[in-house]
C-alpha cells in the first residue's frame, strides 16, 4: 500500500473504496475478530468507516488501513472494530429463552455456587439486563438460587453504553409494566424519557471486553451461555471454533442458546439438541 493520497489538514474528500482497499479492509476484519465481511458488503464498510477518515482528515481507504495498522497502542484498530460491529439488540429479545430460563433456572440451585450466566456478544446491555430482571422477578414468587452474570462483547463503545445502563422508554416497550417501576429509575430534566437500570440489578453483572476467537479458560464455567445472533457474521471455521470453545465453557447439562436466524446445521459439534435455537451438553 502506498500514501499517495495527501492527508493535509482540513481535506475531507474521501475517494470511494476501491476492491483493493476493501480486500484489506476485509482481511483485517477477518484476522483481528473473525468477522467475514461479503462482497456485497463493501458499500456498508465504506459509510461506516467514512466518519472516522474524516475525522482523521484522511482521503483514501488505503491511508485509513496504514493508519490502524501502524497505531501500536492498539486505539485504531478497537475504533476500527468498534465501527463495524452491529449493535442493534432489544429487551427479552427472542422471549422463548427466557422462559426457558425462568423455568429450568429459576426453580434449581447448585449446592455450594451460584448459577452462572454469560452473555457473551452483550451489545448494549439490553440482554444480560434481561436476564438478570427475569431471574430477579422470579423472587416474587418463589425462592430464587444465587446467579452470577457475565457479559462481554469486542466493542469497547457498547460496554461503555452497557454499564451506563440508561436507556430511552421506547426501547423498554417489551417489558412487562411493574419491571418499569421495579428496576428501574426515571430520569429527569435533560434526561426525562429516559430511564437507568437500578444498582441492585446492575451489581449482579460483570462486564468484560473479550473477542469470541480468544480461548476462554479464564472465564470459568458456565450453565447457560447466550451467544445470540453473532454468529451469522463468522464463516464456517471461525463458528466451528467458537462453538467448541463455548463448550468447553458449559458445565455439564449446560445449554448454549443461539439466535432463532442461527442453526448449528452443518457445523461440527458435541452438544445435544434440544429444539430451535437451543442446545445442551451431555450430563457425562
Amino acid at each position: 500500500m502506498s500514501r499517495d493520497s495527501a492527508t493535509l489538514p482540513g481535506v475531507y474528500e474521501i475517494r470511494p473504496m476501491t476492491a483493493r482497499e476493501f480486500s484489506c479492509i476485509r482481511k483485517l476484519a477477518f484476522e483481528t475478530c473473525g468477522i467475514d465481511l461479503a462482497d456485497s458488503k463493501k458499500d456498508m464498510v465504506a459509510s461506516r468507516l467514512d466518519r472516522t477518515l474524516r475525522r482523521l482528515s484522511l482521503s483514501s481507504y488505503d491511508d485509513y488501513y496504514l493508519h490502524v495498522r501502524e497505531d501500536s497502542s492498539g486505539a485504531a484498530l478497537q475504533e476500527f472494530i468498534d465501527a463495524l460491529t452491529t449493535n442493534h439488540t432489544n429487551f427479552l429479545r427472542e422471549a422463548e429463552h427466557f422462559a426457558l430460563l425462568r423455568n429450568r433456572f429459576g426453580r434449581i440451585s447448585f449446592p455450594g455456587r451460584p448459577i452462572r450466566i454469560w452473555s457473551a456478544a452483550c451489545s448494549t446491555g439490553e440482554e444480560p439486563y434481561s436476564i438478570a430482571m427475569t431471574l430477579l422477578d422470579q423472587r416474587r414468587h418463589e425462592v430464587v438460587p444465587g446467579f452470577q452474570i457475565l457479559a462481554t462483547d469486542i466493542s469497547s463503545r457498547a460496554l461503555s453504553a452497557a454499564r451506563a445502563a440508561v436507556y430511552p422508554l421506547d426501547k423498554l416497550r417489551e417489558l412487562p409494566p411493574p419491571w418499569l417501576s421495579e428496576f428501574f429509575e426515571s430520569g429527569s430534566g435533560r434526561w426525562a424519557g429516559w430511564m437507568k437500570v437500578k444498582r441492585a440489578v446492575r451489581d449482579t453483572i460483570q462486564f468484560q471486553r473479550f473477542n469470541l476467537l480468544d480461548s476462554a479458560p479464564e472465564l470459568g464455567t458456565f450453565d447457560v451461555i447466550f451467544c445470540r445472533n453473532v454468529m451469522l457474521y463468522f464463516g464456517r471455521g471461525t463458528q466451528e471454533g467458537i462453538v467448541s470453545r463455548m463448550t468447553e465453557r458449559l458445565n455439564p447439562g449446560g445449554f448454549l442458546l443461539t439466535g432463532h436466524t442461527e442453526s448449528l446445521m452443518g457445523i461440527r459439534h458435541d452438544l445435544g439438541y434440544v429444539r430451535p435455537a437451543v442446545y445442551q451438553k451431555r450430563s457425562s
